[in-house]
């Protein structure tokens, strides 16, 4: 909620009645998560800076150790083959936080999500600190001819 106020405040696109509007929406939300520590403040900013989306291309510049994936015996012996897409979230550290599949053949997710899991980045840094970025990952699967 607070991320949103100050977002849309910052930026003049508020609409009328957002403070009873988020009130409201807030209630909504401690009726089902009573531990939440979000407000409606709009002046509060997230210690941290919204995740960065990067491509790809760009955020592999920065790998560190690249894992990988062992191609699964059942696939190799039915000839299965192509791209595993994730989503993914890498910490502040450049370890990864969140691996979400995207697309891609099942039979390959497993060995692929067991590889991405363990790939490290160099920080990716924003205004010279580092920051949580959100990039798409694609791991390759190819039978030899």
């Amino acid at each position: 909620m607070s991320d949103a106020g100050a977002s849309l405040t910052g930026a003049g696109h508020r609409p009328d009645g957002y403070p009873a509007f988020c009130g409201q929406l807030l209630a909504r939300a401690k009726s089902y998560y009573p531990a939440t520590t979000l407000t409606c403040d709009e002046t509060a900013r997230p210690a941290n800076p919204v995740n960065l989306r990067v491509g790809g291309k760009f955020q592999s510049a920065g790998i560190r150790k690249q894992v990988r994936p062992e191609y699964p015996r059942e696939a190799r012996s039915r000839g299965i083959q192509g791209a595993v897409r994730f989503e993914t979230t890498i910490g502040t550290d450049g370890m990864m936080r969140l691996v979400e599949l995207l697309s891609g053949p099942l039979i390959l997710y497993k060995s692929a999500r067991d590889a991405v899991l363990q790939w490290e980045y160099s920080p990716t840094l924003l205004n010279g600190k580092p920051t949580e970025v959100i990039t798409t990952i694609d791991v390759n699967f190819a039978l030899s001819r």
